[in-house]
């Protein structure tokens, strides 16, 4: 059949339609909507990494600011290329729109980097006073006083801290409020306290918690615009339109298909062939296009649920490093981050204060071999050699802080590796051990102590346990029990050693001592050996105490025993000399007696016989023979004695005469009686002496409650006439004192005698201010009196021998006043004691008086009264 030009045309029209709409089914380039669609879920992952960045920054999670410039370039630079991508199937009318909204990401990425560059400068500023204000609060807390201002200034710092930290938490008006007023209390303590030397500190942190108070809400503001910047929404929208534009072609590539059968339904005959490949070519190309489709619908699930985890996973990670962060903060133990050249990376704020730094900036950077002792260089070297050749060591070393105190550190280190298993730095927990260490040495040093005691005393001393068991011993009972070293005593007791009549009083003792916590102290033993058929028996003086743990409970016992045989034994031998002695010196003693009591009767005497004088002169000089004259004028007158008085003139002035004279013979007598009194006290004194000297022997003096004034005012009106007579000036210095329980006429005996003497040394001295001072004062339990003169005083070399028997400085003296007297105060039990600078210089005699005598009064021996 010949083809007709129609034909031919409408063969080559059917054949260009076919071909047109072959071509207009094949125009979608499915490279081209691939790369597009993934700029999108790129320029979409960017973004929300970027904003994820700007959440963790606030809270130090990251820390490097160059990250926020390369996300907005690289989301720029892909919305860029995004423009020129549009894929060429996508109609006039769609490009514009897609078009459209990719200028409109273009502008809302310029917004994002404007308020990412104002973020950064916002949000610098909060994590610099975030992170100086723990570190100087810390630090100032610590530095304060403990009186009511530290206190006070602790509590408001405290307070200032926790509101800032939930501050930064939790951002409101109310919290700033409060803050607000603590700063408010802050400012007027410093008022207050203007010369306190942690102004400028105080000022610092006020300014960072205010830096805090004014930054945080700007940075949670900027981050929430950051935010809240509709990119996401945005590409959303984008791929909203693309999608309905990639739809709309691919209908009309569906539409271009169904002509494209019809064609091909005229064409049937032919062109079958060319109908079969078309209808493979369409049907490989549908598959295709379904499968593309799935695998986009399912890649697009993919990285929803991708995004969602990776959300969650990072929303995860900052709370455990928010967490991990407060851990190594409040850690009481330093943790350090070293590389392999011993640089410091990290160290955690307990760790800054041990090597006294104020910051982590004075630290960062600088190498650990500064603050490490340079004698422990090598070691800290050799530790970090092994750490970082994947070893894990434990080492110790001395540093040096940066303010020079030197510190023991216990350090546990390890290998820090990173996601590709390379080490990168050395994990350190360094603990500090300088008192430990001290605590060591003194152990030590206590531990030497006691083994060189038990290794060298002469005494025996040993532990038990609460069986009275020996838990340890020392070398010198050891060598008493015949056995080389005391660790071969351990879990033997004395019944190993000893009989039971030794042994059992020992063992109840101990057991006494465990169950009532009470020490046994200086109770002599008889220890009876085993084995030597009760000959070998030796005595020791035993101390024994609780042993007690570190609880306080009672474990056992502790004692020490000294050999006091040889003392016993020599004790025995003089009681047996004593014996034979005590018969010759009870003779003896009899004539010290009776030398004592001509003495003391003698100073006695001495008074007497000044009273006698007295008494005489008075008599000698007195005016009653005046009264005989008068008598024989009455009777002369006897007839007139009214005229007498009333004319004579000798009358007239009689009445005048008798009352002077009756005064006169008043004083005359009151003057005698005085000294009449006084040779009455002298004589019972004497019949006192002799009566106590007689009975000394067998019974004591009658002890009586005086009080201790008049006592001294007795002994000086005895010696009163005698001071008097010598010009001497007595000064009384009495204090309030108890009554003392003394035997009067001991006391009175000793007194004139210590005032005897002193007039003896006022007189030998030669001076014109003769002077006696007579003091009284308490003392504990006794009532002293002292009697001080500014006489000749007394030579070094005689301080020790004037108490003794027969010693005497004076012309004429026998040496018995002192020595009875210091007797006599003993008996009582008191003391007698004397005092002198040297020569010219005076004396005191100084004696003690019991305020509460002993239970019993036996009076010496005569053989001791020496």
């Amino acid at each position: 059949m010949k083809l007709s030009p129609k034909h031919v045309l409408t063969g080559l029209a059917l054949l260009g339609a076919l071909v047109i709409f072959y071509l207009k089914t094949n125009h979608i380039v499915f490279a081209e909507h691939k790369r597009f669609d993934d700029d999108i879920h790129r320029l979409r992952q960017v973004d929300a990494s970027l904003n994820q960045d700007v959440l963790k920054s606030p809270f130090h999670l990251i820390e490097d600011y160059d990250r926020f410039p390369e996300e907005i370039n690289a989301l720029q630079k892909t919305t860029e290329e995004l423009g020129g991508a549009i894929p060429s199937f996508t109609p006039p009318a769609g490009r514009g729109l897609i078009q459209q909204k990719v200028n409109e990401l273009s502008q809302l990425l310029s917004q994002k980097e404007e308020l990412l560059e104002r973020f950064k400068s916002q949000n610098a500023v909060l994590n610099n006073s975030l992170r100086y204000l723990p570190v100087s609060g810390t630090e100032l807390i610590e530095a304060t006083a403990g009186d009511d201002q530290g206190r006070e200034l602790k509590a408001i710092l405290n307070e200032v801290m926790r509101q800032v930290l939930v501050y930064s938490l939790r951002t409101d008006d109310e919290s700033a409020q409060e803050i607000h007023v603590s700063l408010s209390k802050l400012d007027e303590w410093r008022s207050r306290h203007r010369d306190d030397a942690q102004g400028a500190a105080l000022a610092s942190l006020a300014g960072h918690v205010k830096s805090i108070v004014q930054h945080k809400p700007r940075v949670e503001a900027l981050m929430e615009q950051l935010v809240s910047i509709p990119v996401d929404q945005c590409l959303e929208e984008m791929q909203g339109v693309y999608d309905e534009q990639f739809a709309r072609a691919m209908r009309r590539a569906d539409l271009y298909r169904v002509g494209l059968y019809l064609l091909c339904g005229f064409l049937v005959v032919g062109i079958g062939y060319t109908i079969f490949a078309l209808d493979a070519a369409n049907t490989h190309l549908e598959r295709r296009v379904a499968g593309r489709t799935s695998d986009l619908s399912r890649k697009n699930e993919e990285l929803r649920l991708e995004i969602a985890e990776r959300q969650r996973a990072e929303k995860l990670l900052a709370e455990n490093e928010q967490r991990l962060r407060l851990i190594l903060e409040s850690e009481p133990e330093c943790v350090k981050l070293v590389d392999a050249d011993g640089i410091l990376l990290e160290m955690n704020p307990a760790g800054l204060r041990m090597v006294e730094a104020s910051h982590f900036g004075e630290v960062l950077g600088q190498s650990v071999y500064g603050i490490v002792a340079p004698d422990y260089h090598p070691v800290f070297r050799a530790l970090n050699e092994a750490v970082f050749q994947g070893e894990s060591r434990i080492a110790e070393y001395e540093i040096i802080g940066l303010k020079g105190t030197r510190r023991w550190m216990q350090t546990h280190a390890c290998p820090l590796r990173d996601t590709a298993g390379k080490i990168f730095a050395q994990l350190a927990v360094t603990r500090d051990v300088t008192e430990s260490r001290r605590v060591e040495a003194e152990l030590a040093y206590e531990r030497d102590l006691l083994r060189t005691l038990l290794e060298n005393s002469p005494d025996q001393i040993y532990f038990k346990d609460r069986d009275s068991r020996f838990l340890k011993c020392s070398n010198a009972l050891a060598g008493r029990f015949q056995v080389t070293h005391g660790d071969d005593l351990v879990g033997r007791c004395d019944f190993d050693y000893f009989t039971d009549e030794h042994a059992r009083p020992a063992f109840e003792d101990e057991q006494e001592i465990i169950r009532t916590g009470r020490a046994m102290v200086g109770k002599v033993e008889k220890e009876i050996w085993k084995d030597s058929d009760g000959h070998k028996v030796t005595w020791v003086l035993t101390t024994k105490v609780p042993l007690q743990d570190k609880t306080g409970e009672i474990i056992g016992t502790f004692g020490i025993s000294k050999d006091i045989t040889a003392i016993k034994e020599a004790e025995n031998k003089l009681e047996a000399v004593h014996k034979e002695l005590l018969h010759t010196s009870r003779q003896a003693g009899m004539a010290e007696v009776a030398t004592s009591v001509l003495h003391n009767v003698g100073n006695v005497l001495n008074s007497v016989n000044v009273s006698c004088a007295v008494i005489s002169e008075k008599i000698g000089k007195s005016r009653i023979a005046n009264v005989t004259k008068v008598a024989e004028l009455l009777i002369q007158h006897a007839d007139d004695v009214p005229a007498f008085f009333a004319s004579d003139p000798v009358g007239q002035k009689l009445p005048h005469f008798l009352t002077k004279l009756a005064q006169r013979l008043s004083t005359e007598q009151a003057v005698v009686l005085d000294e009449v009194r006084l040779l009455a006290k002298n004589i019972e004194h004497i019949r006192e002496i002799v009566a106590m000297q007689q009975s000394y022997a067998n019974v004591a003096g009658v002890q009586e409650a005086l009080p201790v004034q008049e006592l001294v005012e007795d002994a000086l009106h005895m010696n009163g006439a005698a001071l008097a007579r010598h010009g001497v000036k007595v000064i009384r210095e009495y204090a309030a004192a108890p009554p003392v329980s003394v035997d009067k006429h001991k006391v009175l005996q000793i007194l004139v005698n210590l005032m005897r003497n002193a007039k003896h040394a006022l007189t030998d001295g030669g001076r014109e201010d003769k002077q006696i001072l007579v003091s009284i004062r308490r003392r504990d339990d006794h009532v002293a009196v002292s009697i001080s003169d500014n006489g000749i005083g007394i030579a070094p070399e005689n301080m020790t021998r004037i108490f003794a028997h027969g010693f005497t400085t004076k012309r004429g003296g026998h040496g018995f006043g002192l020595h009875s007297g210091v007797l006599a105060a003993r008996e009582m039990g008191g003391r007698l004691a004397a005092h002198s600078d040297g020569p010219g210089r005076g004396a005191t005699f100084t004696l003690e008086l019991p305020i509460n005598p002993p239970v019993t009064a036996t009076p010496l021996p005569s053989k001791n009264r020496h």
